[in-house]
């Protein structure tokens, strides 16, 4: 019993650091220029806009208000990064566009 204790610890153990290991990829120095040159062109509202994480929620909740600001124009205007709880395909991919108008 003993035996079989160790050998799934060993077991985990080794599972867990290979998959420590290939998450870490080594990051190309095309990358970070790509990255350091795309950062220089945003000003300062656009990096903490792209900070913000609204909650994407379309049921009305009892006592909640109501943003006066649409999700739409919050995207228009850079001030969201990404949505959580937003699953729907298509309803991301319209969103996604809303920059593109």
């Amino acid at each position: 019993m003993v035996r079989l204790e160790v050998c799934l610890s060993l077991s985990v153990a080794g599972l867990l650091l290979c998959g420590v290991a290939q998450t870490q990829t080594p990051t190309l120095p095309d990358d970070v220029d790509r990255a350091d040159a795309l950062l220089k062109q945003m000003t300062t509202a656009e990096k903490i806009g792209q900070l913000n994480q609204p909650f994407y929620i379309k049921l009305p909740i009892p006592g909640d208000k109501t943003d006066p600001v649409s999700y739409e124009d919050r995207v228009r205007h850079g001030e969201v990064g990404s949505f959580l709880f937003l699953t729907d395909p298509k309803e991301i991919n319209r969103l996604q566009k809303i920059c593109d108008d």
